[in-house]
């Protein structure tokens, strides 16, 4: 079983010497930026401990966290932050005793969760992932309001198995269990649950940072999508188990149901204005997130936020 202590142990600090990752032109870096607008100049990692064999790297926001099991299978991860991350997570690996990733899980498409890829195909790892990732990924990509532009992936960075509900492997004592969870983040996001480990790994279906939560609209995202995902994990979990978000600290499942009562809440109050028929920009000026939470606001702003989600909000209603 995982430990359920709230504050893994760190047991390693991992700096490796890496050229600079561009992941948005002239975007200011500061605590307040939202984790895809940075550059990226410290891909140090920190390796917490989760249980035996199993491990989380955990570097600045602008990284994903990655989940790593070792064991008499081999060793296999969730997620691989940028193509630049891959000499510091290697390094992280042989620290804990283990080689080469046999297997890589991608939690969904975007870079900084899958942008290592490529490195780890050439080198035979065994990428699986949501039938829409390898779609996207092969398709390239573009995310207007980071002004992101993400080209064809290579071959090797494709995943070669993928599926389009649940999905399980048996790995190093874990039942690994696979599970799409539509249109929330994306519409590829999968959880990743270590059912004897009792640790689910959320993808960015759950981002811990204190920014808005990022919705991929262009791509699938929606909020009743995210919240819908939130609400699927927290039924796998128990108070034991630990969640690990794709950005954040790791984290309870009484956590992770207080941070979808925010969004539960603040998708009501954006539900009654569009019954009432308020416009998108009347709803910008009564600040609506105001009324249920403070969340950090950087190149997102609750207007930019609320031109996501509230539009979505009104289809919804008029669907109904």
């Amino acid at each position: 079983m995982a430990r359920s202590t709230r504050l893994p142990i760190a047991i390693a600090l991992v700096t490796a010497a890496l050229p600079i990752a561009a992941v948005a032109h002239d975007a200011p870096q500061s605590d307040e930026t939202p984790y895809s607008a940075v550059t990226v100049t410290d891909l140090s990692l920190e390796v917490i401990s989760v249980s035996e064999g199993l491990f989380v790297l955990q570097g600045r926001r602008a990284i994903g966290n990655v989940l790593v099991s070792v064991g008499e299978d081999g060793t296999f991860m969730v997620d691989d932050q940028f193509e630049e991350s891959e000499p510091a997570i290697r390094q992280a690996i042989a620290a804990m005793g283990g080689s080469s990733p046999r297997f890589l899980i991608n939690s969904h498409y975007h870079h900084d969760h899958a942008g290592g890829n490529a490195p780890f195909g050439s080198e035979g790892a065994i990428i699986a992932a949501h039938d829409n990732t390898r779609k996207l990924l092969a398709e390239g990509t573009e995310i207007e309001l980071l002004g992101l532009t993400v080209p064809q992936a290579e071959p090797a960075a494709l995943p070669i198995i993928t599926f389009p509900e649940e999905m399980s492997l048996f790995l190093n004592g874990n039942h690994v269990r696979l599970i799409y969870l539509p249109n929330g983040h994306t519409s590829s996001d999968i959880a990743t649950y270590l059912v004897e480990a009792n640790v689910i790994h959320a993808g960015d279906v759950w981002n811990y940072t204190g920014n808005y939560p990022f919705i991929d609209a262009r791509y699938g995202g929606t909020l009743s999508g995210m919240i819908a995902g939130q609400r699927a994990i927290a039924g796998m979990a128990n108070e034991q188990t630990v969640i690990v978000p794709g950005h954040g600290p790791l984290a309870t499942r009484a956590e992770l149901v207080t941070y979808t009562e925010i969004l539960s809440a603040i998708h009501e109050i954006l539900l009654e204005h569009a019954r009432l028929g308020h416009t998108l920009e009347q709803v910008i000026a009564a600040r609506p997130v105001d009324q249920v939470h403070e969340f950090s606001t950087g190149i997102v702003t609750q207007a930019m936020w609320l031109g996501i989600v509230y539009p979505q909000v009104v289809a919804s209603l008029e669907a109904q």
